[in-house]
């Protein structure tokens, strides 16, 4: 039987086929489990001193008085009562094999199989060591004498697939991809000199066509005239790249025309 803060009194199942067991009465079955569980609560290793000169004892028997008590305990299986033997003469109860039946005598078991347990977690953590079919790694050089010994421990060794070919290791130099003639011309007049490998993958993108490409050169002349009008900084031009990719070239704004041109020139304007 199970209580609390773990403490516990243990009620084999064999009970209920003992010989002894079934010659006592159902009284003195609970008496016995009774008995048990103060000594499990109070008791110390199987024996229990019974304060107040036998009157707790009695209560907790359910008797009357000592002598029925003395009798209760005398019919009680594995229990030995002993009077007047402590120094404050009280009463005391001692079980026999308390140990073996009532302390956990698990404790032990369960701690090997948790370090057994452990154990085997960290040796599937490790990694074992990989040893070349061909010799054992020494340094930076192949110890070819312990080769054998360590195939020997490693197991057979894996036949090796062959030397790498060079030609398929070694990256092929990429040669400097050329430019457009008309885009170049196109750069060359744009006023910011600036990424001009995204201009250039733009200016691929719209498959710039000769019809095309004067219109953009066109339409380039009319926004160079009015950056520098405005008094646009460099910076805040838009590249190259992000004027081809927003087609700019079709924005539509105003040229201001010359001032003088409403007042008539020459001598009769003079």
């Amino acid at each position: 039987m199970m209580a609390d803060q773990k403490r516990w009194f243990k009620v084999w199942t064999s009970i209920a086929a003992n010989a002894r067991f079934a010659e006592m009465s159902l009284e003195d079955v609970g008496r016995w489990t009774l008995l048990g569980a103060a000594t499990a609560l109070d008791g110390d290793h199987g024996r229990l001193e019974v304060p107040g000169r036998g009157k707790e004892l009695c209560r907790l028997l359910r008797v009357d008085d000592i002598d029925a008590a003395r009798h209760a305990l005398k019919r009680l299986h594995s229990v030995q009562f002993e009077e007047g033997e402590n120094r404050h003469g009280e009463l005391s109860v001692t079980w026999k094999n308390w140990k073996k039946y009532q302390e956990d005598s698990t404790q032990a078991a369960r701690q090997k199989t948790s370090r057994s347990k452990k154990r085997r977690e960290e040796k599937r953590r490790e990694v074992p060591p990989t040893v070349p079919h061909e010799g054992v790694l020494v340094g930076d050089s192949l110890n070819q004498a312990e080769a054998p010994q360590a195939a020997r421990v490693q197991g057979p060794s894996v036949s090796s697939p062959g030397p790498v070919p060079q030609a398929t290791t070694a990256r092929k130099a990429r040669r400097p991809e050329e430019f457009d003639p008309v885009f170049e011309g196109f750069y060359a007049v744009y006023p910011r000199h600036e990424a001009k490998q995204p201009a250039w993958r733009a200016w691929k993108t719209l498959r710039v066509s000769s019809g095309l490409a004067e219109e953009i050169m066109a339409a380039l002349t009319r926004h160079r005239d009015r950056w520098q009008r405005l008094g646009t900084a460099s910076d805040k031009i838009p590249l190259p790249a992000s004027w081809l990719n927003g087609k700019r070239w079709m924005d539509q704004f105003d040229v201001p025309q010359d001032p003088y041109t409403k007042f008539p020139r020459g001598d009769a304007g003079a």
